[in-house]
């Protein structure tokens, strides 16, 4: 029996995860009732381990990248906020620093078009 998954997107990869405990499952139902050779039940062994522990790594990596983006959406947020209290006068010195919240701000807070 061969079992092949395709690798789904980031977001969706903890959905495969019951699957391939699943898998396991039958991998060790399959031992109990089949007699494996040695080598067989070794490489099954090590197998398991690489799988868990690529799991592992792609649920921390998911885990701290989302990090960084609730981080950075937070400091760009706080940045913007900051931004539109200033009088008109103090928003165009400030643009005339950090261009590219003068368009964050232009598009997202007050709708106003860049010409």
């Amino acid at each position: 029996m061969i079992l092949t998954l395709n690798s789904p997107s980031p977001s969706e990869a903890a959905a495969t995860l019951p699957i391939v405990k699943q898998t396991f499952v039958l991998i060790d139902l399959l031992d109990a009732k089949l007699p494996l050779r040695p080598e067989t039940k070794m490489k099954l062994k090590i197998r398991r381990e690489e799988v868990d522990e690529d799991l592992k790594k792609e649920l921390l990596k998911e885990k701290s990248e989302e990090q960084e983006e609730t981080k950075r959406s937070a400091k760009r947020k706080a940045e913007e906020e900051k931004l539109a209290k200033l009088s008109a006068a103090e928003q165009k010195k400030a643009c005339s620093i950090f261009p590219f919240l003068f368009y964050c701000i232009t598009w997202r807070l007050l709708g106003v078009s860049v010409g």
